[in-house]
């Protein structure tokens, strides 16, 4: 679990709003039981972003530290709305997988093939996020 102290500054302090964006894509009600669970998945979902895009340090950046490992990440004001999305969307994702056991959703496609989770968690927002991941690479 990530230590709210530890991210304070950057786009992190935005979990709540991000939460409550996710709740409402779930179509929770308020009074869910389930619901205090969002803000711990949307922190989650922060962290993972950040490992994920490999930022490089830049003027506008900030830097948190975890576990002894820092980590790049955006300034409150500086983070793109396509990040704010993929986390909204990745909350949502971490949220049901406590409905798919073993990796197999409770539905099925229209040919009655089961549908089954990805095992990579950020496969779902991977085109959200491909345009701000930083790295390198061969041509």
């Amino acid at each position: 679990m990530t230590d709210p102290l530890a991210t304070a500054g950057t786009w992190h302090d935005q979990v709540p709003e991000i939460a409550d964006a996710a709740r409402r894509l779930l179509r929770l009600n308020v009074a869910d039981p389930d619901l205090i669970r969002l803000e711990s998945l949307a922190r989650s979902a922060c962290s993972a972003i950040d490992q994920d895009l490999c930022l490089r340090v830049h003027p506008d950046r900030l830097v948190y530290t975890l576990g002894g490992l820092d980590t790049i990440t955006y300034a409150v004001d500086d983070v793109p709305p396509d990040i704010l999305e993929a986390a909204t969307q990745l909350t949502a994702e971490f949220f049901r997988r406590k409905d798919a056991p073993f990796g197999v959703l409770n539905a099925a496609s229209a040919n009655a093939v089961p549908m089954y989770i990805s095992r990579d968690q950020l496969a779902g927002v991977a085109s959200l996020l491909a345009p701000y991941r930083e790295g390198w690479g061969f041509a």
